[in-house]
């Protein structure tokens, strides 16, 4: 089941205010942080992040998303590169340039 369009709403708001301070700051968050500060669950991040994605794409920035990753991994989920604008390569490495690239793009929009 699906979050209530209202409930996305404000998480999508609050996710995405988050990540700009985040942008602004150069940094990095993981999911488990970013869910706890939504005051959400793990159920719904995906959405979340799906949205606040398409958002990004829609408005033509570059994706906010690229700064959340796995507190272990210190990289995106698979939900980031399964988003219709991110290209998956098929090495590792590449894969890793070019999500620093999305990186820095953000980082710089956002500077």
């Amino acid at each position: 089941m699906p979050l209530r369009p209202e409930n996305l709403e404000l998480l999508v708001a609050r996710a995405q205010r988050e990540l700009i301070e985040a942008a602004k700051a150069e940094r990095l968050t993981n999911y488990g942080d970013l869910i706890t500060s939504l005051g959400t669950s793990r159920r719904w991040i995906g959405e979340v992040l799906l949205e606040v994605a398409q958002r990004e794409h829609r408005d033509g920035r570059p994706p906010l998303t690229a700064l959340v990753v796995g507190k272990q991994t210190r990289e995106p989920g698979k939900g980031f590169w399964a988003l219709p604008m991110m290209t998956r390569s098929q090495s590792a490495a590449d894969e890793h340039r070019l999500w620093l690239n999305e990186v820095n793009q953000v980082w710089g929009y956002w500077r």
